[in-house]
């Protein structure tokens, strides 16, 4: 049933005088609107006395004690508009289950913006507020609404929870943090990315400078130029320490991090409508992975510059890292990446139990994965990461005697040593950082004078070399623990096609070239 609202738009003043007692006595009050200048003598309003005023009784059908909205205005007809506002707001409760309540709820919000001086709050906005079951003075901003959602996220890995965490807090939070929630458009978010376009930017040019400097650095040294050189130190301080870009696949993900707290945004009915996922990115494009060839490497020695962020030893150039590293204490880890393609945290967290050396098999569980510089043990990648893979007799060999030389530090430690199962372990039988399994190979690639590839680089080889094998894409798929074989092919047949075609080069080259007068065959 709707309320019956009875308002009144009228004129009070300040002014006191002596007013009557029941006693007879005489006091000075405040007129309010019993003052004699407030009207004419035809009782219309003084122009020039007075304050205009609004009151309205809100009833209750609960037989709850009424509320009363009372307000000033500068004009009538600003009052009027006032009272109308004000009474359209109440008549919203009307149409709900429990009106009572809601009007008291609009009652208090228009009351307490009164007070304040504030405008009053839009229809439409009172309207979906109360659909929703929100409240209806809070307006909740984005940045509130990210912490409090990443905090119930007790579900998260702790590297997502870490990945989460930093697009929150770098990205998120300072570009969008001080908007309504659900007022959060997609223009917002496309001013994010360009926001971050346009601070890469800068941090390309000042790395830029930074290079120039350091380089005239060095020479105002070489030369004996103290003044030049105290100066340039000064600049590079100034410039302070280099900064990484933000680049496409991780604007992707931060977009991703939005999309999934927005999502559950509208599940708890605060929003109706995700405008992450309405917002249109690039396609993804992997980075373009290449093979070390020959003309490259030699470019590379000139220039130190890497043709792509991807790079890939050919198969000689891995066997050259493998035997050059073989009486370094990881290489049978590294063996084992390149022959398997694991991924680091799967090498570094392989237990004993998942290793059958007589079957010639191992089973992918588990990884020791690093979250900030924290490592724990936790399930793999993804589902599809748990697989297993065979195990040709000469990698079996390898780990027999790695089992073995583990044994014997075992015995050496004795009450030193910690049990933790893992095929590769420290000197205490304790975990080794995943950090220092790259650390290591960088410093092995450098000290053997090899092209530069990560750590990582040595997976993405074995499915270059697989395919360039022969090796159906299925079985690199399951080999590698890909979630489809379209991914597989997607990211790996054109470097195989390119290196099917540089051994084809190579080979035609060997016996196309002109032979010496010594090879010169005699009939």
């Amino acid at each position: 049933m709707a309320a019956k609202l009875s308002g009144t738009v009228f004129k009070r003043c300040t002014c006191t005088g002596l007013v009557e007692q029941d006693d007879g006595t005489r006091v000075r009050k405040m007129l309010g609107t019993a003052c004699p200048k407030l009207t004419y003598k035809d009782g219309r309003y003084s122009r020039d006395h007075g304050s205009w005023r609004i009151q309205l009784e809100v009833p209750f059908s609960d037989r709850g004690p009424r509320a009363h909205i009372r307000a000033g205005a500068a004009t009538e007809a600003e009052a009027k508009s006032l009272l109308t506002t004000v009474a359209e707001l109440l008549r919203i409760a009307d149409g709900s289950e429990t009106p009572d309540m809601h009007r008291r709820e609009i009652t208090a919000l228009i009351k307490k913006r009164l007070a304040a001086g504030q405008r009053l709050p839009d229809e439409d906005e009172v309207r979906k507020r109360l659909r929703m079951g929100q409240d209806l003075d809070v307006p909740i901003t984005v940045e509130q609404y990210l912490i409090d959602w990443l905090a119930g996220r007790t579900d998260l890995a702790g590297g997502t929870l870490m990945a989460y965490e930093m697009h929150i807090r770098v990205h998120l939070i300072p570009h969008l943090g001080h908007i309504r929630l659900d007022r959060l458009k997609v223009s917002h978010i496309q001013a994010m990315r360009a926001g971050i376009e346009e601070r890469n930017r800068q941090i390309e040019i000042d790395n830029q400078r930074r290079a120039d400097y350091r380089a005239l650095y060095a020479e105002a040294k070489a030369s004996g130029d103290k003044a030049a050189a105290r100066a340039l130190k000064t600049k590079l301080a100034e410039l302070g320490r280099p900064q990484r870009t933000t680049g496409p696949m991780t604007i992707k993900r931060i977009r991703a991090t939005l999309s999934s707290a927005l999502a559950d945004a509208i599940l708890q009915q605060l929003i109706t409508v995700n405008p992450a996922k309405l917002i249109r990115l690039p396609g993804n494009r992997h980075a373009t992975n290449l093979i070390w060839t020959a003309p490259r490497v030699e470019e590379w020695r000139k220039t130190g510059m890497k043709p792509s962020r991807v790079m890939i030893w050919t198969v000689e150039q891995t066997i050259a890292f493998l035997q050059a590293c073989r009486e370094h204490r990881f290489a049978v880890v590294y063996h084992l990446m390149a022959i398997t393609g694991m991924r680091r945290g799967e090498a570094a967290g392989l237990h004993w139990r998942d290793v059958d050396l007589d079957g010639g098999e191992l089973a992918v569980t588990c990884q020791l994965a690093q979250i900030g510089w924290r490592t724990e043990i936790t399930y793999p990648k993804t589902g599809h990461s748990v697989r297993t893979i065979a195990l040709e007799p000469a990698l079996v060999d390898l780990l027999r005697a790695h089992k073995a030389e583990q044994e014997r530090r075992r015995i050496n430690a004795s009450d030193g040593w910690t049990d933790t199962g893992l095929v590769f372990t420290r000197d205490d039988g304790t975990a080794i950082h995943p950090a220092q399994l790259t650390a290591e190979f960088y410093r092995l690639v450098a000290l053997y004078e090899l092209p530069p590839v990560r750590l990582h680089d040595l997976r993405h080889g074995t499915a270059t070399h697989a395919l360039t094998a022969g090796i159906d894409v299925k079985l690199v798929q399951d080999l590698l623990g890909h979630a489809t074989s379209t991914f597989t092919r997607d990211v790996y047949t054109g470097v195989a096609d390119q290196a099917r075609r540089e051994a084809a080069k190579t080979l035609t080259s060997i016996f196309t070239r002109a032979p010496s007068s010594q090879e010169r065959p005699t009939c």
